[in-house]
């Protein structure tokens, strides 16, 4: 399995800090086409103490992924609708195929099951549909974070077995 490396960003201002510290907690990346909805999913991502990100299209997120700008530390997941123009949830699903460390929950107000179904196969955390209550979307961040954790505790197993 391939995995994402980014730098690790240190805080600088009071700002930063408190950025940092959300990011401790859990950095959520937010792809939806719909500005509203975007908006109204990173509200409630902050308010619950995450960091939240947002991406209008995921092809803005891919581009963030190739650019390794450095983040601060801490368990990721990515929340991603799956009706979007040009490139969808499941495309972007199977362009991260292979990818460590990143735990994908896919919502969508209009696929059928055969989408939830082949999501599944592909291996995202959760599908939500839409509309949801915000304790479910929460749950599947839950969710996506602690696999985030989990993969990162075995990564820093395997490099201490072949280092140590």
């Amino acid at each position: 399995m391939t995995q994402i490396r980014q730098a690790h960003r240190r805080p600088v201002t009071v700002h930063e800090e408190a950025d940092a510290a959300r990011c401790a907690r859990g950095r959520v990346v937010l792809i939806d086409d719909d500005p509203h909805v975007l908006a109204s999913l990173k509200t409630l991502v902050d308010l619950s103490g995450y960091f939240g990100e947002t991406h209008a299209t995921a092809e803005s997120f891919l581009k963030s992924l190739a650019r390794t700008e450095p983040v601060y530390p801490g368990p990721w997941c990515v929340v991603s609708d799956v009706k979007m123009p040009d490139m969808d949830g499941l495309a972007l699903l199977k362009r991260l195929a292979g990818l460590d460390e990143l735990p994908l929950i896919l919502m969508s107000g209009n696929s059928g099951i055969d989408d939830a179904v082949e999501a599944f196969r592909l291996g995202i955390v959760d599908f939500l549909v839409k509309p949801f209550e915000m304790e479910a979307l929460l749950a599947a961040i839950d969710k996506g974070l602690a696999v985030s954790v989990r993969q990162k505790e075995y990564e820093r197993e395997q490099t201490e077995l072949r280092v140590g």
